[in-house]
């Protein structure tokens, strides 16, 4: 999610990211949920959630400039900002960005003919009356993408979004947001997509005694146009399929705050599968000042795309082929961690989880019309563990250190074949460690240095690897 929007793409489950660039200076903050957020994010929240969060235009009242070029990969790219203040409530924004990136080498040397050329423009305009507080911002980009051996792929879209929120007291808020995006992408000889969302969202928090309760109800109009070419397309070619959505939370607090329970559920009716519900019961125990204690147990639901249901991808006779009574992939999450600050310079963090999935996706063969069909007749678990450790050396020098373990199991139901035998649903290290010191050398000055190791992978197979790299950052005059 960027600013609460959603930018998961409903069309193959996951995120074209090259099109998701920002300003890094007027980015505040990236959020990482750990686990299912189903209650909250809704259906697609499965193993976690990236939130990134912008500084709002009060906080970018600066002029800013960037130029970089001549790196082994970045031939060139500027980004630029310009934010000011209109009146003592009102402030604005305006940015863009353009970054031109070399393309790579393949094995025997040849360049690979996948440079990328992509140029961002957008604004943001915040304003605050009284307990109100307004936000209007969008963005529009477009830009291409090279291909060895045909024309580039081009991209084009953008998005428009308003946000209210009302702080009626301390105990009670409400927000209302809407956004309109639209997203073209076009690869010569491959695919041909013209996807348009429509969105808005109610929720609203008070509390009552010892109960926080949050509720909220959303309604999402996705749209899609796609052109049929040699490779893939989509039956049908135009479809459009709304989703429905509404969810309560209550947080009820024990023991003078010290116990924390949260109960709540998303409800979702969607255009594949139905309706559906994932609950979610979590608790936190604070042991003592510099202890702390959670555990959770939710459902969550990976919701059927235009991929899982209509696509067509490859020449007759092998072809892929979507399966329009294809069901949602479900999660269920058991987790537990802990916190802790046994001294003054140093805190710990631990977490731990077994995750069991049902209906994931399998890709079965069908010998009498020779084409690959998606089904969902394999079963997964997983469990694992992670770990890390700061410590605080000096006022202006820390040191973090972090280690997770993997391990996954898939098997396919009885009496059926995976035509990849599970290896297409991941392909995960079951090690990996960081190191990174961070120094703040004062006038505005950081310098940061990572060490990194991830272990091999299984399928296709990569060796286990290490890198490391340090860095300066001149911190914005705002902060």
């Amino acid at each position: 999610m960027i600013d609460g929007r959603t930018v998961y793409s409903p069309l193959f489950s996951g995120t074209f990211w090259e099109v998701q660039d920002l300003v890094l200076e007027d980015i505040a903050r990236i959020e990482v949920v750990r686990g299912p957020g189903a209650t909250l994010y809704g259906a697609n929240a499965v193993n976690g959630v990236i939130s990134i969060i912008t500084r709002t235009a009060h906080q970018t009242k600066s002029n800013y400039l960037t130029v970089t070029g001549g790196g082994a990969e970045d031939l060139g790219g500027i980004s630029f900002r310009n934010g000011a203040g209109i009146g003592p409530d009102t402030s604005y924004r305006v940015f863009g960005k353009y970054l031109y990136r070399d393309q790579m080498k393949l094995a025997n040397g040849n360049d690979a003919g996948d440079s990328v050329r992509i140029g961002r423009t957008g604004f943001r305009m915040d304003s605050t009356v009284g307990s109100n507080d307004f936000t209007v911002e969008g963005d529009a980009y477009r830009g291409f993408e090279g291909l060895l051996g045909r024309d580039d792929a081009k991209v084009l879209g953008g998005d428009l979004l308003a946000r209210w929120n009302r702080k009626f007291s301390n105990r009670s808020d409400v927000q209302v947001q809407t956004y309109y995006a639209r997203d073209l992408r076009r690869v010569p000889l491959q695919s041909d997509f013209h996807q348009r969302i429509f969105d808005i969202d109610l929720q609203h928090r008070f509390v009552i005694a010892r109960h926080t309760l949050t509720w909220g109800a959303e309604y999402r109009w996705n749209s899609d146009t796609n052109v049929r070419t040699p490779v893939l397309f989509f039956v049908p070619l135009e479809r459009t399929y709304p989703l429905e959505t509404a969810f309560v939370q209550d947080e009820i607090s024990f023991a003078a705050e010290r116990l924390k329970v949260q109960i709540g559920s998303k409800f979702e009716h969607n255009d594949f599968t139905g309706f559906e519900a994932q609950p979610s019961v979590r608790a936190a125990w604070t042991v003592r000042a510099d202890q702390f204690v959670w555990g959770a147990i939710t459902r969550a639901v990976r919701t059927p795309t235009r991929f899982d249901s209509d696509i067509r991808f490859g020449p007759p006779g092998f072809q892929f082929v979507g399966n329009p009574n294809f069901q949602a992939e479900s999660l269920v999450a058991f987790e537990f961690g802990y916190r802790a600050k046994p001294l003054a310079r140093v805190s710990v963090d631990l977490a731990t989880f077994y995750n069991t999935y049902d209906s994931i996706r399998s890709l079965e063969a069908q010998p009498v019309s020779g084409s690959i069909l998606l089904l969902n007749n394999m079963n997964a678990s997983t469990d694992g563990v992670e770990i890390s450790a700061t410590y605080d050396v000096l006022e202006r020098l820390r040191v973090l250190a972090g280690y997770s373990y993997l391990e996954k199991r898939l098997t396919p139901n009885a009496g059926h074949v995976d035509f990849f035998n599970g290896t297409i649903e991941g392909n995960d290290p079951k090690h990996q460690f960081f190191v990174r010191c961070s120094a703040d050398l004062g006038r505005k000055i950081e310098l940061d240095s990572t060490l990194r190791f991830v272990s091999s992978l299984p399928a296709p197979p990569v060796p286990s690897y290490r890198n490391g790299r340090a860095g300066r950052m001149v911190r914005d005059a705002e902060d």
